[in-house]
């Protein structure tokens, strides 16, 4: 009986012991000394708030939108015999069409109307033994044509004729002949029309089959294509730069140079703009004139070292320099911005060498 009080005192005893245990540990985690409570309040160690350096550029190459356009266009107006109807009997060359030195541009009471190169129309009606200016610039026109003489330069004489015979009977036409002598053939003016420049396409018919002529025969675009566009003032393109025009349903770009850059101006209710033209470098059909084009600026976007603009400091004299963070420690690197964009700078180091793509630099302080 004894023994087993003892036994029970014993584990009283040992409940005591481990209550007491696990009290004393309660309140040493509830007491805290000034030292820890100093400690428990103090802001965390301030962290620094870096990025990378990049290269890069910060612009996209230009865009913009143009359209092709002829540089000239020039009305063709026979001089037309009023002594008979003029009405327009076959059109031979349709829009579109390109016509070269000696081509037939159209058909008036069944006799045909050729384009040849020259400034100067015929005045006159040119016949056997005429001389002067005008029967030199028919006889160059014809030897444009492929049709060249043996008579003196001036001189309408047996040898003009007969090439110009074979002008006409190469289309199907006989050389007209004054008053039915085969023998009197002559150039008629309201028959012969000079061009500026050939070849030369026809953009424009203004009469059908039938219609009485009364003005311009047709309208021809004169010279290579061209294209035009109208840029903001402040992406302008430099002349002479070389460009890209892709024009849809087109795989290839056309190359271009800008030839011309126009004065700025400013349009009503608008934002400066000025007028570009760019010349093609290669044969572009009269079919794509009027096309709406995307001339893409082929010089590349200067390119260096970028980085945020936050990271970007000034000192009190104007001066600009980045911190840098090597290894733990920081260095300041002055540094010159040569161009900004949204959130970035492209900058390069006063000192060469001084920041490297990779570098980290200091944006700020996280706290």
């Amino acid at each position: 009986m004894a023994r087993r009080k003892r036994s029970t005192w014993l584990v009283v005893a040992m409940g005591l012991v481990v209550i007491v245990g696990l009290g004393t540990f309660g309140l040493s985690t509830l007491i805290r000394s000034p030292a820890d409570r100093l400690a428990s309040t103090r802001p965390p160690e301030p962290t620094l708030l870096t990025a990378p350096v990049t290269s890069g550029s910060l612009r996209s190459p230009e865009v913009f939108a143009g359209r092709i356009r002829w540089p000239r266009l020039r009305a063709v107006v026979p001089i037309l015999d009023p002594s008979r109807a003029s009405v327009v009997t076959d059109r031979p060359a349709p829009v579109g069409r390109t016509l070269g030195a000696g081509a037939v541009l159209t058909e008036i009471s069944d006799r045909p109307v050729f384009v040849l190169p020259g400034q100067v129309p015929m005045l006159r009606d040119l016949r056997d033994g005429d001389q002067g200016d005008d029967v030199a610039r028919l006889q160059v026109a014809l030897r444009a044509a492929g049709y060249g003489s043996t008579d003196t330069s001036g001189e309408f004489g047996t040898s003009s004729i007969a090439a110009l015979t074979r002008l006409y009977a190469d289309h199907g036409y006989e050389l007209p002949r004054v008053g039915g002598d085969e023998r009197a053939g002559y150039a008629a003016r309201s028959e012969l029309v000079f061009v500026p420049v050939l070849p030369a396409t026809v953009v424009k018919l203004p009469y059908r089959l039938g219609d009485t002529v009364d003005g311009a025969v047709a309208t021809l675009g004169i010279g290579q294509p061209i294209v035009t566009a109208t840029v903001d003032a402040a992406s302008v393109p430099e002349k002479g730069s070389t460009v890209d025009v892709a024009v849809k349903g087109r795989a290839q770009p056309w190359t271009g140079v800008v030839t011309k850059v126009g004065k700025r101006r400013v349009p009503e209710g608008g934002s400066a703009v000025v007028d570009v033209k760019v010349r093609l470098e290669e044969s572009v059909p009269g079919s794509y004139v009027g096309s709406a084009v995307r001339i893409s600026d082929r010089r590349r976007p200067p390119s260096g070292l970028l980085v945020p603009i936050a990271a970007v400091n000034s000192t009190t004299d104007g001066s600009l320099f980045v911190r840098t963070v090597k290894a733990g420690r920081e260095s300041v690197v002055a540094i010159k911005v040569l161009e900004t964009a949204v959130g970035a700078a492209r900058v390069a180091p006063a000192i060469p060498g001084a920041l490297a793509e990779g570098d980290d630099v200091v944006l700020g302080v996280a706290r």
